[in-house]
């Protein structure tokens, strides 16, 4: 169940950052205080207030704003969940850094790049927040977590020390999203080289988090019907490349609403096949 933090009256500032109100940080299970409150004094640089951590090891508000001096505003609106599904349920863009080497094919993105699509994807799903994951300190994200992401953000770092601290990496995304949005908003500014958006563009309406979860629900009772006596490893293998798969298009909610409609179609067509009973 998600834990919501006292919300503080905003600033004229804050109601002033327009597209960075629309992207929010997750931490995904994070085991130190220190890390958390280096995040939330990173995003007070960067004037990113939206902060979502799921299952973190400690919360304590009282030390962490002891730490991260001038982060209240950050912390008074930190949300906690107790599941990766609630915090990404009314996300549009997902994207997770990772430092790690994938055997499936996914987009890879430079923080400079990833900071682009993060905007495009706030502008164009004014409410439904664009997400950027950042993983446990002694591991990363597990790859059922970015299995949830349209896309990676990787670090360009020496191959032989490719690990990064939670917080640098943070710092590191979280100051290219800045930069890409002070050429949105301070177009006096001198404009700095910002790379390429993603492949797929992302400057429209996208499926949120909730809706994502229900259409691979129905790809995996599809595969249960089809292959009854598969191992649940193998279909679990199948519906993670079938998922990348579909993410790499960054469908829209009518796309993913006809995808699940047509996989259900699927499965009552099957189960009509007599090839399984009913769950």
């Amino acid at each position: 169940m998600e834990e919501r933090e006292k919300a503080v009256p905003q600033s004229a500032a804050t109601r002033g950052r327009g597209l960075l109100d629309n992207v929010v940080v997750v931490l995904y299970q994070p085991e130190d205080l220190v890390n958390v409150a280096s995040v939330v004094r990173l995003m007070t640089n960067f004037e990113v207030t939206g902060l979502r951590l799921v299952e973190p090891a400690a919360w304590d508000p009282w030390r962490i704003e002891a730490i991260a001096h001038g982060g209240q505003e950050v912390l008074a609106a930190a949300r906690r969940f107790a599941t990766l599904e609630e915090a990404l349920a009314d996300c549009s863009l997902v994207l997770a850094t990772t430092g790690r080497p994938r055997e499936l094919v996914r987009e890879r993105l430079t923080p400079r790049q990833a900071a682009r699509a993060l905007l495009q994807a706030a502008s164009a799903n004014p409410g439904a927040p664009a997400a950027v994951l950042f993983g446990r300190e002694r591991d990363g994200l597990p790859n059922s977590v970015i299995d949830r992401a349209h896309a990676l953000v990787t670090i360009p770092t020496d191959p032989g020390h490719h690990s990064l601290n939670l917080s640098h990496a943070a710092g590191i995304v979280l100051y290219e999203l800045y930069v890409a949005w002070c050429e949105e908003a301070r177009p006096e500014r001198t404009r700095a080289e910002t790379g390429h958006p993603m492949a797929v563009p992302v400057d429209r309406p996208i499926a949120p988090g909730s809706q994502r979860a229900e259409m691979v629900g129905a790809i995996e009772e599809l595969l249960e019907t089809l292959h009854p006596h598969t191992s649940p490893a193998r279909r679990a293998a199948a519906l993670s490349r079938l998922e990348a798969l579909l993410l790499r298009a960054v469908p829209d909610p009518h796309e993913v609403e006809l995808l699940i409609n047509l996989f259900r179609h699927m499965t009552r067509i099957a189960r009509a096949a007599g090839q399984a009973p009913r769950r």
